[in-house]
């Protein structure tokens, strides 16, 4: 009810036509969504924060010759914190069932805890892997390391490393996803990992600071068709169940990254209700979401969409939204959201 009310707040009646047609304001942002879950760890909550990380406006000081490239690192610098925040429950919690060393010092990596890594390195007496770690992601560092794994394959040292220690060394070379050697056992970097960290360790460590998000994405959906073993982005209720990944529905999480990377069409994304709750009768996220990202951003025009068809699907999404509301005894918010059909006679 409350994201209704929001919706009502940022709405324009237009009455021009026989029937009274809502539109939304153009100055609309994701942000007062998110504002209703201060404080929320739900999924939910997590939702409307990357929605506004990935689509609100990027509060750029001024203008400049390379703008572009300035909104893209403030885009990257948004998803980053996203990520730092919705991954930190996990990592407290891995961090909490690690024991010193490199085990902790790899669950504090998975959430960007760089600091408290290297702290933790030098409390450990490793002041080399230390130097390390204050510089990981930089590409000189990830090249000298990638050639130290290397030279110890070949040098057939690599077995006496112990794979805690092999497994930091490997996000140190960029590599997020499995560790390869000729003389010790492969070490699968994303081991015990949900998709969220399995991807953040991609975005932070693997891509390049001067590339976009859309390269992280594009890498990580690579990787999915390329390495069985790799977290696949499915929702945290159905994660816990890893022989029901493969036809799991995916998290509407890396649908907005998809969408936001024009990987898919905001109807094509966003029209099953299965991607973003337990029941397949929740329309409500996903109409609020689709009602943004179609009619305030410039996100309903994807190159390969048929926007007669995109029409139908975000009428039939609203009909199933009015008749969730009207179950709900909601009335006057079942006839608001009817307001935005498309056609009048409907």
């Amino acid at each position: 009810q409350d994201l209704v009310q929001l919706q009502i707040d940022l709405s324009d009646i237009d009455e021009s036509g026989v029937v009274p047609y809502i539109r939304t304001q153009g100055d609309s942002q994701f942000k007062e969504f998110a504002n209703l879950f201060a404080g929320d760890k739900s999924h939910e909550a997590l939702l409307w924060r990357l929605a506004a990380a990935l689509f609100d406006p990027l509060d750029l000081e001024s203008a400049q010759e390379s703008e572009v490239d300035m909104q893209q690192f403030s885009r990257k610098m948004a998803l980053s914190d996203w990520l730092k925040s919705a991954v930190a429950p996990a990592v407290e919690r891995a961090d909490l069932n690690a024991a010193v060393g490199p085990d902790r010092i790899f669950a504090l990596l998975s959430g960007h805890r760089l600091e408290e890594a290297v702290n933790h390195a030098l409390d450990s007496g490793d002041m080399r892997l230390a130097t390390l770690l204050a510089t990981i992601g930089n590409e000189e560092t990830k090249s000298a390391m990638s050639a130290q794994l290397d030279a110890w394959s070949k040098e057939k040292v690599d077995s006496h490393i112990p794979n805690e220690y092999r497994r930091v060394y490997a996000l140190l070379a960029g590599i997020v996803d499995v560790a390869t050697s000729d003389s010790a056992d492969s070490v699968d970097v994303t081991q015990g990992l949900e998709w969220l960290r399995a991807f953040a360790l991609s975005f932070w460590y693997k891509t390049p600071l001067d590339q976009p998000i859309e390269t992280a994405v594009e890498a990580y959906e690579q990787r999915l068709e390329e390495i069985a073993g790799l977290p696949k982005p499915v929702l945290p209720h159905v994660s816990a169940y890893r022989k029901k990944q493969e036809d799991a529905p995916t998290d509407g999480l890396f649908l907005l990254l998809q969408i936001f990377c024009r990987r898919k069409s905001v109807m094509e994304a966003l029209s099953d209700p299965a991607h973003f709750g337990k029941t397949a009768s929740e329309t409500r996220i996903q109409w609020h979401l689709c009602n943004i990202l179609v009619h305030v951003l410039p996100f309903g025009d994807h190159a390969d969409d048929d926007q007669a068809e995109n029409t139908v699907r975000f009428d039939r999404l609203t009909v199933a939204y009015a008749c969730q509301l009207e179950s709900a005894d909601l009335w006057t918010e079942a006839i608001f959201v009817l307001l935005h059909l498309s056609d009048d006679s409907a």
